[in-house]
Parts: structure tokens; C-alpha cells; sequence
């Protein structure tokens, strides 16, 4: 049955406008309303009548779905905020290729699905702060010469080797500082540097670096007090997957001694999302990242792929 105004057919019996001036079409200029969501809530409810929502947190917030029908579906604009605070959602939510690591990026575009009345499929793509992700390049490289094994004899002396990237913002030169370290007692290396050089960034209020590992372990001397630094960076303070100001140095050592006469120290680094190492620039511009993923230059000492310091107490190469 047609439907008219004022006498006049508006939608016609195959469900067309008439008559409507700039519409054409079954669909035309029709868009849904955004819903901002603007309490501060730990926790909050995302109708599926509702088309769109959008959010900043102000704090980390887990989110429940309700109103679940097959068919229904919504997006939800996500920003995270400079903060970078996580977003959480209950367990009727399944996200295409596992839950995203909401800290890889501020703005989020996230679409949910009703499979039926109980679950809901979902899929997340992240963006950096609009126009500003050109300030700073989105990943950087491992030094060359940089190794990701080392192993180090020592008869009579202690025998130790060591890997470890520190960061250091210069921000008078506009750029991190990566040094990659390498060596052991027989054959210390140099330092080598590279750059994360970044441009048209303003008023930088915070600058971060963090590690993410899936595993690491020590055997042998694992004692911090016997070391410079390490032997993990977890003796030092440094936590996988937390930001740290300041110069930052992330120690993998080994030591080995006549009572520990193998020492064995490696690091696993997580697959998938996660990256090895990671930037963040708070600034006007946004927060933005920098990422590396390591390659492993061998895989000796049991082929761990990761970083591998490795000592024996015996003969001096």
C-alpha cells in the first residue's frame, strides 16, 4: 500500500520514494543517528537498536551488548583516548581473528553482528589519531649488525653474555634513539644506534617504550645483584607489555661460574598483534606508534626464536 502526504505518493507499493526532493532509489540520504555515550562509567550497555554509538574513555570500561536479535547489527567508534584506556566487552562477543590489542592504536571502528539471539560476531580496525600518523614512521628496523644470539666461555674468569635495546627520546634532534647491544666476555660489542627521526610533532607530553614477550626464563646465575643489568628485564623493574619514560634499556644476560657452570637466559616474543618493540608519542598530534618485530639472526641454543644469551664455564675462545 502506497504512502502519501498531503495527497501526494511519497513511497509507492514497490516501496520507492515519489515526490521527495534529492531522494531516489529504495535507499537514499537516510543515515542513522550517532548515539554518543557520555557518561563516565566503568561499564556501560551497547544496544543493538540502536545503529551507532560513540565513545571516549575516560577510564577502562567494559562493555555489555543487549538486545540481541539475529540480523541486528551496530557500529561503534571507539576512542581510546591519550590515555590509551582498554575497552573490555562480555563473553557473547566474538571478535574475527581473536580480541585485537586495543593499545596498538587510539581510534577504533568496531562492527557488531547478531549470529542469533545469544552471540555476536565481531570485527575491529584501528586507525591513529586522523591526519597526524605521517608524524611518525609506523614501524622501524633492527641494527644489521645487530645479533639476536651470543654465547660467552670464561676459564678462570666468569663467563657472561648479554643482548639488550635500550630507547632514549632526543627530543632537541627530534628523534629515539634505539641503541642494540651485543657481546659476551670474550668479544664485547659496540653499540650500534638507529633512529626513529619524526616531524611535525608538537607539544610531545609523553614519550613511551614497552617490550611483549610470551615467554622468558634464566638458568644458572640468576641472581640481579651479579649483574650490570638483567638478567631479565624484569630484574631491572621493566614488565612485559608496560610503558616506560626515560632512558630505557631491556636487559637478556647469562653468567655462568664454577658453581653454575651453564647459565642459559632467552627471550620468546609474542606472535600475532602484539609487536616486539613499541613506540608511543602523546602529543597535539594524537598518540602515536612506532613498532619493530625482531628477526631472529639464528636460532642456536635449542631453537628458540627470540633472543638467546647463552655461557659455559670453560675454555676462552
Amino acid at each position: 500500500m502506497a504512502i502519501k502526504v498531503g495527497g501526494s505518493t511519497v513511497i509507492n507499493n514497490s516501496y520507492e520514494f515519489e515526490n521527495i526532493t534529492g531522494t531516489s532509489g529504495t535507499f537514499a540520504d537516510f543515515h542513522p543517528n550517532v548515539e554518543t555515550i557520555t557518561v563516565s562509567l566503568s561499564s556501560s550497555n551497547l544496544s543493538m537498536t540502536k545503529p551507532i554509538h560513540k565513545y571516549v574513555l575516560s577510564q577502562n570500561c567494559a562493555f555489555t551488548i543487549t538486545d540481541k536479535e539475529f540480523g541486528r547489527d551496530k557500529t561503534f567508534i571507539l576512542d581510546t583516548s591519550a590515555s590509551s584506556y582498554t575497552p573490555s566487552f562480555d563473553s557473547s562477543v566474538e571478535f574475527a581473528g581473536g580480541e585485537p590489542t586495543w593499545s596498538g592504536y587510539r581510534h577504533w571502528i568496531i562492527t557488531f553482528m547478531c549470529w542469533n539471539s545469544t552471540n555476536v560476531r565481531a570485527t575491529a580496525i584501528g586507525y591513529n589519531q586522523p591526519g597526524a600518523s605521517s608524524g611518525l614512521p609506523a614501524s622501524f628496523s633492527q641494527h644489521a649488525d645487530f645479533e639476536t644470539y651470543d654465547v660467552g666461555l670464561g676459564d678462570p674468569q666468569v663467563a657472561e653474555a648479554w643482548i639488550s635495546v635500550s630507547f632514549e627520546h632526543e627530543p632537541s634532534n627530534n628523534r629515539i634513539v634505539v641503541g642494540w647491544w651485543n657481546g659476551d666476555n670474550g668479544s664485547a660489542s659496540a653499540t650500534d644506534y638507529t633512529y626513529i627521526n619524526y616531524t611535525g610533532l608538537t607539544n610531545i607530553t609523553s614519550c613511551q617504550f614497552q617490550y611483549n614477550v610470551s615467554s622468558q626464563s634464566c638458568s644458572g646465575d640468576c641472581t640481579p645483584s651479579n649483574y650490570s643489568g638483567g638478567p631479565l628485564p624484569t630484574s631491572d623493574g621493566y614488565n612485559p607489555g608496560t610503558y616506560y619514560n626515560g632512558y630505557v634499556r631491556f636487559w637478556w644476560a647469562s653468567r655462568a661460574t664454577a658453581s653454575n657452570v651453564t647459565g642459559f637466559t632467552s627471550a620468546n616474543f609474542t606472535s600475532g598483534s602484539d609487536p616486539d618493540f613499541r613506540v608511543r608519542i602523546i602529543c597535539d598530534q594524537g598518540t602515536l606508534y612506532s613498532t619493530c618485530d625482531i628477526t631472529p639472526t639464528t636460532t642456536g641454543g635449542g631453537g628458540s626464536v627470540g633472543f638467546v644469551a647463552r655461557t659455559q664455564y670453560g675454555s676462552l675462545r
